[in-house]
């Protein structure tokens, strides 16, 4: 005889007076016997026969509180334990087909024990919904059941074959199911900051190596090289800044930047001149979109009392002035010009 133990919390209010319940081997020889050790947890609609079906085998008192089988009628126990496995081989669903690791039950960028206890807590203990179920499906068979934790730890203690594509590696499932995956963090390719938060964090800078991604900011301006300061162009996203040069030779990107454009850069080395800061090198230069009106980012200027004493807090940004001349231009150095307003 084969000694069945099936843990079912579909059954909290039965008696706990019963014994398990010895059913003759060759009742069972079509079934796998580790699932007869096991309970499962259904996570799905089930359809009203279902549940009727249930409930008529509560009342014969099949189940007692801990879910032990009681003997009381062979024919209807039988049928419990082949409804169990129905409802244990349920399909699973999610929305989204999102990439993964697979194994990675607990979505923590590693596979080890823990993703084991995962499944397991998931499956017969109430645990924690997985955020990917592609993730639990550790042996790629397109069901979520005990020969996943099995194959996860078999895997990790006795040297069995890794977990099948995407493996370790973040990628959606090769494999046609209905499992899906809703999300999966480790995965996740997060986007390029705010280009303002960019700026602003380049600014807040030391000089020297720099690894800033500056996405969505607007060409204001291509400054020629005056002076001491090389050409270049000027950065900015936002109508009150904050803004930066570009002290790179036009000429050098393809496309060369122009007015108006929208681009998308890497800086990797930053700089200061004249009390400026600068961007010396980039890479991974872009061109994201071109024709926009740059007289949106011009902030007005002809009020405010702060330009001079405030000038840092409009360090490159573009503005405009309505002023009037209180003297002629004269030379300011290098390639300059300067008048007094008022």
């Amino acid at each position: 005889s084969f000694l069945v133990v099936i843990n079912r919390p579909e059954f909290p209010s039965l008696p706990m007076k019963s014994k398990p319940h010895r059913v003759p081997n060759r009742a069972l020889q079509s079934i796998p016997k580790w699932k007869v050790l096991t309970g499962c947890k259904a996570r799905v609609k089930l359809p009203a026969w279902v549940v009727s079906t249930r409930a008529a085998i509560a009342r014969y008192d099949l189940f007692n509180k801990v879910g032990n089988m009681r003997k009381k009628n062979l024919f209807y126990s039988l049928f419990a334990v082949v409804l169990s496995f129905a409802i244990c081989e349920a399909s699973l669903a999610q929305v989204g087909n999102n990439p993964f690791l697979r194994g990675d039950s607990n979505a923590d960028a590693s596979i080890d024990l823990s993703d084991a206890i995962f499944s397991l807590r998931y499956l017969f203990q109430g645990g924690e919904a997985p955020p990917c179920l592609d993730a639990l499906d550790s042996n790629d068979s397109g069901m979520i059941d005990i020969s996943d934790p099995t194959h996860t730890l078999r895997h990790l203690f006795q040297g069995a074959a890794p977990p099948p594509a995407p493996g370790m590696e973040c990628g959606e499932d090769p494999t046609d199911d209905q499992l899906g995956c809703a999300s999966f963090p480790p995965c996740e390719v997060a986007g390029p900051p705010d280009p303002s938060e960019a700026i602003a964090a380049l600014k807040a800078s030391e000089d020297g190596e720099v690894d800033v991604v500056v996405s969505g900011a607007v060409v204001t301006y291509l400054r020629p090289a005056v002076g001491g300061a090389p050409e270049g162009f000027f950065l900015q996203a936002g109508r009150t800044g904050p803004a930066i040069v570009v002290e790179v030779e036009v000429g050098s990107l393809v496309p060369e930047p122009q007015v108006g454009d929208v681009v998308s850069l890497r800086a990797t080395e930053l700089g200061t001149i004249y009390d400026a800061r600068a961007i010396r090198a980039v890479a991974d230069y872009e061109v994201l979109e071109s024709g926009i009106d740059v007289a949106a980012l011009a902030q007005d200027g002809s009020d405010a009392d702060d330009l001079v004493s405030g000038l840092d807090g409009y360090e490159s940004e573009l503005i405009t002035l309505s002023f009037t001349l209180a003297g002629e231009f004269a030379g300011a150095g290098g390639g300059h010009s300067a008048a007094v307003i008022e």
